[in-house]
């Protein structure tokens, strides 16, 4: 190679290298003017402090903590996959049981997980004990967090962690963020009370879209005769059910032969519309029913399953999807 065709190959290779450093410089100087800032995790840490110092107070028994040992780390699901891979080629009616507040007693816990039939509990995400009963959980069980979400009427019986109707959409994301982060090994959500922030459709699309982003459904307790949740999911594509059955609604008058007739009309509409989900609660009187029922429900034809299991596909990507 001659002097002139040597030096005029240095002089391209130096060409190409300068543009490749002009455009790595370039790269990083876009990189680092569109990477948005990352928020403080503060807000959260504050939230979780109140919420938590709330919630142990409530038991006598809850382990003392601190901020130091929060975990604001990712959701954790319970299942591997999204419900909604499964495919389930029953041909019998299905029905799907929720035990809600769960996550202080212990002896109500012990009674479901040693049911032989699937069954969902939905635990409160600053309940005392709850992730060490989640932890427990036979397998043939699955657990969901019971969001408190704002009453009409005696907001105190939300608990700590509510999110309420006066939070803008910012508040809302760190109050929900707050309650999963406590908890890991869950398929999906159910509101704690809500009977005002459930029929806000403003506010239950913000909920919503979260939930859909991290591959979690949504189940409508119904506690308002104006429920949106649906009526979202409709539009967005969002994975929600309803309840369509409370077990024991009334605890001051509570009967065993009120939670029997409640469960015999969970199973007509198990036979009219293939699926049916009912929603108690850890008193004695249900779990006593609830026992001898699920002895001989799967004998007189039904299917007992899991919530997850019922679940709808949405239509939107997930995070779930991206793993």
């Amino acid at each position: 190679m001659g002097k002139n065709e040597e030096g005029a190959v240095k002089g391209v290779a130096g060409l190409f290298l300068g543009l490749f450093a002009a455009g790595s410089a370039l790269g990083t100087m876009v990189v680092l003017s569109t990477s948005p800032a990352r928020p403080s995790p503060e807000p959260l840490r504050n939230l979780v402090v109140e919420a938590r110092a709330a919630g142990q107070a409530a038991s006598p028994h809850a382990p003392k903590d601190d901020a130091g040992s929060i975990d604001l780390g990712e959701v954790h699901l319970r299942s591997p996959s999204p419900p909604w891979r499964r495919v389930d080629f029953h041909a019998r009616p299905r029905i799907a049981l929720v035990i809600d507040d769960m996550g202080y007693s212990w002896a109500a816990y012990d009674r479901l997980n040693d049911l032989p039939v699937p069954l969902t509990m939905a635990f409160l995400p600053f309940s005392a004990d709850a992730q060490e009963m989640i932890d427990a959980l036979w397998p043939r069980h699955d657990a969901i967090v019971h969001l408190p979400m704002e009453p009409i009427a005696e907001t105190h019986l939300a608990g700590p962690g509510m999110l309420s109707t006066d939070m803008d959409a910012d508040a809302i994301k760190w109050g929900l963020l707050a309650a999963l982060s406590q908890l890991r090994g869950y398929s999906g959500v159910n509101n704690h009370t809500g009977s005002r922030f459930t029929a806000d459709r403003a506010r239950m699309a913000v909920v919503l879209g979260e939930l859909n982003r991290r591959g979690l459904f949504f189940l409508d307790s119904i506690t308002t005769p104006r429920p949106v949740a649906h009526l979202i999911a409709e539009a967005e594509g969002f994975s929600v059910l309803e309840r369509n059955v409370f077990l024991d609604s009334d605890y001051d008058t509570l009967t065993s032969q009120q939670v029997r007739t409640q469960l015999a009309k969970l199973e007509r509409i198990a036979q009219s519309e293939g699926q049916a989900i009912g929603i108690g609660h850890p008193y004695a009187i249900t779990l006593d029913v609830v026992e001898r029922w699920a002895e001989d429900v799967e004998a007189r034809g039904f299917s007992l399953v899991l919530v997850k299991d019922l679940a709808p596909r949405p239509r939107h990507r997930t995070l779930a999807d991206l793993r």
